[in-house]
Order: C-alpha cells, then sequence, then structure tokens
C-alpha cells in the first residue's frame, strides 16, 4: 500500500491500479473485491468500481456470481453487474461450483440444501453439514453411523449419498479423483468409490 491505501501492480510491478482503497483482494472471475470506509465493493480490472462498496461482508466471484451479506447475518448472490439475483434469505452460503451452492436458513439452519443460480433449490437434503460440489460430488454430514459417531460421506448431483459416511472427517474436495480421509487418527485417500487407494495407517499431526 501507498500512505495506508492499496492499489495493483502488472507482472513487471508497474502500477495499473493507483493505490486508492482501504483493502485489495486477489481477482477471481474477472473481479478484485475492495474496500472502502469500511464498505465491501467490486473492481474490474480497469480498477473501475462496479460494484458500490456498501456490503458488511463479501466474498470472491465464483462462477459470475458472489456471496455478500445483508445485514443481520443474512447471506444473498449478486452478478457482476451489481444486481441482487439471489435475495440474502440465508443464515449460512457457500460459493457456487458447477453450477450449485449450498445453504441453510433461514427456518432450518440445522438443515441444508443446494440452490441453482436463480435461487431455486434442486437438492433438498437432511444433511446438517453441506460443502460445494467439485469433479461431480459434494462431502456432506451425514447421521451418524451407530456406535461409530462417523458422519462424513458424499453425494452426487441427484443428492444421492455415493459414499456412505464411514468417516469421521473428509477432506473438502476431490482433486484428480482422490479425497483425503479421516479415521480416528488415522488418515489416507480414497477414490470415487469410496474405496481406499492409500490406507489410513498415519498417525494424524
Amino acid at each position: 500500500g501507498t500512505g495506508g491505501k492499496y492499489g495493483y501492480i502488472d507482472k513487471t510491478g508497474k502500477v495499473v491500479i493507483e493505490p486508492r482503497f482501504d483493502e485489495a483482494n486477489d481477482f477471481s472471475d474477472g473481479m478484485a473485491r475492495i474496500t472502502m470506509n469500511n464498505k465491501k465493493g467490486y473492481i474490474n480490472p480497469h480498477g473501475v468500481v462496479v460494484v458500490k462498496p456498501q456490503f458488511e461482508d463479501a466474498f470472491d466471484f465464483k462462477e459470475g456470481l458472489a456471496k455478500v451479506g445483508f445485514g443481520r447475518r443474512r447471506v444473498g448472490y449478486l452478478d457482476k453487474t451489481g444486481k441482487v439475483v439471489i435475495s440474502g434469505r440465508f443464515d449460512y452460503a457457500t460459493e457456487f461450483s458447477e453450477g450449485l451452492a449450498a445453504v441453510s436458513g433461514p427456518r432450518e439452519t440445522d438443515r441444508y440444501n443446494y440452490i441453482d443460480k436463480t435461487g431455486k433449490i434442486i437438492i433438498a437434503t437432511e444433511y446438517g453439514s453441506a460443502r460445494p460440489f467439485y469433479e461431480g460430488l459434494a462431502s456432506v454430514r451425514i447421521k451418524p453411523v451407530p456406535f461409530t459417531g462417523r458422519a462424513y460421506g458424499f453425494i452426487d448431483r441427484d443428492g444421492q449419498v455415493i459414499i456412505r459416511p464411514n468417516f469421521d472427517d473428509i477432506g473438502m474436495r476431490f482433486s484428480e479423483g482422490l479425497v483425503q480421509i479421516y479415521v480416528g487418527r488415522k488418515w489416507g485417500y480414497i477414490d470415487k468409490t469410496g474405496k481406499i487407494l492409500i490406507g489410513a495407517r498415519l498417525d494424524r499431526k
């Protein structure tokens, strides 16, 4: 920053957007989140303020939409013009990934659903936790298996349980067909069928 203000440089170190923001984040999906007078908004790569700083809380654009806070801890989404396309009616929401986002509330704060970019519920669930889709699967917290306490598994885009809740915890996403899993103090990797390819035999740090 310069004089407490932040801007942007290119790969050669040349200043391309003059320092004038109280905070400035990396570009994501062609937009950057900035803060002015404790309010958050967005600029384009030319430094033009496209979405006026007006939000208490805001997150990076993903797949054309950004999650923002509307006060009273309500969360919704806006597009790159600043238009609110999904009203701030959720208590919790993830970023969009593969066209879907996990949300909860306002009435059912202990249950998560998946919505599309119009706000329509696509997958209605009974799960107590839900994460974004990656490589066609999303990790969710399913009812614990009796006597084990294990509760984490994966669902597909139809909401079907593809990998049963045999794990105490799981990684956020599949990458190159594998995801990390935890059982007690051991960890390993499974594939998309739930088969352990690298055994859960090493102690967690």
